[in-house]
């Protein structure tokens, strides 16, 4: 956030490329100029647009020693976390324990913490969801290390948060019948589309909001199936004769668009393989013939 008294780095000068990368301190707007006035490290004063000045933050590096692990959750369990800890900042999520109770596995058990609030909602949803995870671990590629920013709206210093000594990856050991309603409510959102809706006026957008698409039950979903060829492999055969009577040489696409209906053309590939062959040479390569045998059909 770009406001006077704020410490920012310079970046993407073309007439004082020997600026960029150095921090300065902002000391007010100029509105005429849509610039800010900045004074550069060694005293020089200058004006430089908002676009190469970015905001730079304090880094707090007092957990600098700190060691946790970096995990993926599922979004249901994080979603579900955090709910708790709105409630209650001090809430304990789960327990972690090596599975088979060896200290140096790299396979862990989360079990989730019984619920102890007073939101009935929450006591149903803590209820619901799986009680026990798996969590896999292995160490990190490189040294990794954590920061976290200063909520938004919020002033403050960057957080190093520590080093990360492991990461692990926690999943669903037994799928209950509320996670599968879960995972099976998440697809049918990301399905949704919202519908196009054409309008005369701007006002109109103001005054309604755009309708969603009612997505179709998963049965329904996937490829149309074709309806059945009216016509046999037998029959479309003997189309085909028809054709080369007319011309010695066609294309696919040609023969295609000769066929007609969609559903006549699933066969058309096994009526060719067993009627036709296809030049290899000449000015015809690639073109659809009768075999040998057919010529006189």
């Amino acid at each position: 956030m770009l406001e006077p008294g704020a410490r920012v780095e310079i970046g993407g000068l073309g007439n004082r490329p020997e600026l960029n990368g150095k921090h300065a301190k902002l000391v007010s707007h100029d509105e005429a100029s849509d610039m800010w006035v900045v004074v550069v490290e060694g005293g020089e004063r200058l004006k430089i647009k908002a676009g190469n000045l970015v905001a730079s933050l304090p880094v707090d590096t007092s957990r600098a020693r700190d060691k946790f692990w970096l995990a993926k959750v599922p979004r249901f369990l994080m979603d579900h976390w955090q709910k708790l800890q709105a409630e209650q900042s001090d809430a304990t999520l789960g327990v972690v324990e090596p599975s088979g109770g060896e200290a140096s596995s790299s396979s862990y058990t989360l079990r989730l913490s019984a619920y102890a609030g007073h939101d009935p909602e929450l006591a149903e949803a803590s209820a619901s969801l799986p009680q026990e995870f798996a969590m896999s671990t292995s160490a990190p590629p490189a040294a990794m290390y954590a920061l976290a920013r200063p909520p938004a709206g919020q002033r403050g210093p960057v957080q190093l948060e520590g080093g990360v000594e492991a990461m692990s990856e926690i999943t669903v050991t037994r799928l209950t019948g509320e996670y599968k309603r879960r995972v099976a409510q998440r697809k049918d959102e990301a399905a949704r589309r919202a519908e196009v809706e054409v309008v005369a006026d701007d006002r109109d957008i103001r005054a309604h909001s755009l309708k969603r698409i009612k997505p179709r039950p998963r049965a329904e979903r996937g490829a149309p199936k074709p309806e059945k060829p009216d016509l046999s492999e037998d029959e479309l055969v003997q189309m085909i004769f028809t054709l080369f009577r007319r011309q010695p040489y066609w294309h696919r696409k040609d023969l295609m668009e000769e066929v007609g209906p969609i559903q006549r053309q699933y066969l058309l590939t096994q009526a060719l393989d067993k009627v036709c062959e296809r030049e290899k040479i000449g000015a015809h390569k690639g073109e659809y013939v009768l075999k040998a045998e057919y010529k006189q059909q």
